[in-house]
C-alpha cells in the first residue's frame, strides 16, 4: 500500500487484507490471522455451495435474455485481464452485429436500475457514477453500448429492448448465475491460476477449482516465466484438465500499444520511455502484472506506489505523489489507462510528465479463437420471438 497517502479505512483493511494472505509471513500474529481466516473460508465454502446447488436444482431462477450471451470471468479476486479481453471481442465482433457490454461498476454507483455509459455513439456518465471499468470500455469501443447496475438481467433487457443488441458481453460474469449465456470464458493467471487453492477469504478464490467445470472455454494470461505454483505452460494443461477435460484452452498475453500523456492525451512511443527513471502508481487489482510490464519496456522504477482497486485520486493526493517524485529527482510518472480514468482532467503534474500504459490482449491463435467464438453463438440473433424467460 501507498503509504503516507490518504487511503480510506476499508481501503486500509483490503490492503492488509492482500498482504497477509499473499505473504503468509510466519511471524505469530499473522499465524492467528490465517487460522481465523481458514475457518472464515470453510463457511464461505459452505454457502458457495448452497448457492451454487440451488442454481443446479433450478431453486434459483435464472433468465434467458433474447440475444447471445457470453460471460468473461475469472476464478480469482483481482484483475487477470477480464475487461481488456471484453474489449477485445467487442472490436472483433461489433462488425457484424450490435454489440452491448453488462458492468456490475464497481467503483461507481451502485444502483439495481440500468445505468446507461454509452449508447454507443455518447458516453453519457463519468466514472464517479458508472465505474472506471464501464467508463473505460465506452471511450474505447465507440459504437457498442455500455450497460452498468447491479442488476444484469435489466441492464441486458435494455440493451436489446431500447438499442437492439444482438450480443451481450458480460463482464467479470462467470459468478453471476441469474444470465444464461451461450459461452462462459474463463480467464486464469498463467503463473498462478488458483492463487494457491485457498478460498476466500484464506485466500483468492472465489470459488472451489472444481467449478472450472463450468466454463466452455479457457484463457491462460501467460506470464514471463514459471509460477509459483511450479507450473509451465505445458503442466498447466495439465493442471486444467484435472477441472475441466473437455474445454479448449487458448493462450493470450497482455502486450503493451503505447503511452499516452495526461491531460494532453497526446500518443507516445514505447520506445519514448526506455530507459528513464519513473514513479510507478496504480489502484488495480494485480499491480505486480503492471510492474512487470514496466520492467519488461525497460524503465528504470525508483518506487511502486500501489492503491485499492477503484481508487479515487483526489488533486492533494496526485500533488503529494509528484512531491515524492521530485524529492527522488524523478522526472516520470508512469500509471495505467485504467488508473487514468480516475486522475482529475484538470490535474496538471508539471513540471513532470505523467504517462499511462495502454495495453491489448493479444491471443496466441486468434483465428482459431473467434472461429471457435463465432460458431459457439452462431445463429442467435436479438429479438427472438419468445423474449425473455422470466
Amino acid at each position: 500500500m501507498a503509504e503516507g497517502l490518504s487511503v480510506r479505512p476499508g481501503e486500509r483493511v483490503a490492503c492488509w487484507w492482500l498482504r497477509a494472505i499473499r505473504e503468509a509471513r510466519n511471524r505469530p500474529s499473522d499465524n492467528l490471522w490465517l487460522q481465523l481466516f481458514q475457518v472464515l473460508s470453510w463457511f464461505y465454502r459452505v454457502l458457495v455451495g448452497l448457492r451454487q446447488e440451488c442454481y443446479r436444482r433450478g431453486w434459483f431462477r435464472t433468465w434467458k435474455l433474447p440475444a447471445a450471451v457470453i460471460s468473461v470471468g475469472n476464478m480469482v479476486v483481482g484483475g487477470t485481464g477480464k475487461t481488456p479481453l471484453v474489449e477485445r471481442i467487442a472490436r472483433e465482433l461489433s462488425g457484424t452485429r450490435k454489440v452491448a457490454v453488462l458492468l456490475r461498476g464497481y467503483g461507481g454507483v451502485r444502483s439495481r436500475q440500468p445505468m446507461v455509459v454509452s449508447d454507443g455513439t455518447r458516453i453519457l456518465r463519468d466514472w464517479t457514477e458508472a465505474g472506471d471499468e464501464a467508463l473505460l470500455l465506452a471511450r474505447n469501443l465507440p459504437g457498442v453500448a455500455v450497460v452498468s447496475g447491479v442488476d444484469r438481467v435489466a441492464a441486458g433487457d435494455w440493451a436489446v429492448r431500447h438499442w437492439g443488441a444482438e450480443l451481450l458481453l458480460l463482464d467479470d460474469g462467470f459468478q453471476h448465475l441469474r444470465v444464461r449465456r451461450d459461452l462462459d470464458l474463463v480467464l486464469l493467471d498463467g503463473e498462478n491460476p488458483f492463487a494457491g487453492y485457498h478460498l476466500f477469504p484464506r485466500g483468492l478464490l472465489r470459488e472451489p477449482a472444481k467449478e472450472l467445470e463450468r466454463a466452455d472455454g479457457l484463457v491462460v494470461i501467460a506470464g514471463p516465466g514459471t509460477g509459483r505454483e511450479g507450473l509451465g505452460e505445458r503442466d498447466l494443461e495439465g493442471e486444467l484438465r484435472r477441472f475441466n477435460r473437455s474445454a479448449p484452452i487458448f493462450v493470450a498475453e497482455r502486450a503493451p500499444i503505447s503511452w499516452m500523456e495526461h491531460p494532453q492525451g497526446a500518443r507516445r512511443e514505447l520506445e519514448e520511455a526506455r530507459g528513464k527513471r519513473c514513479l510507478s502508481f496504480c489502484g488495480i487489482g494485480n499491480p505486480d502484472s503492471f510492474h512487470s510490464l514496466l520492467c519488461s519496456l525497460g524503465l528504470e522504477v525508483v518506487e511502486c506506489l500501489d492503491f485499492p482497486d477503484h481508487h479515487p485520486y483526489s488533486l492533494e493526493e496526485l500533488e503529494r505523489i509528484v512531491g515524492r517524485a521530485k524529492r527522488q529527482q524523478v522526472p516520470l510518472l508512469v500509471t495505467t489507462e485504467k488508473d487514468a480514468v480516475r486522475i482529475p482532467a484538470c490535474f496538471n503534474p508539471f513540471p513532470l510528465s505523467l504517462l499511462y500504459l495502454r495495453i491489448q490482449i493479444r491471443l496466441r491463435g486468434e483465428e482459431e479463437f473467434f472461429s471457435w467464438v463465432k460458431e459457439a453463438i452462431g445463429g442467435r440473433r436479438a429479438g427472438l420471438e419468445e423474449g425473455s424467460e422470466r
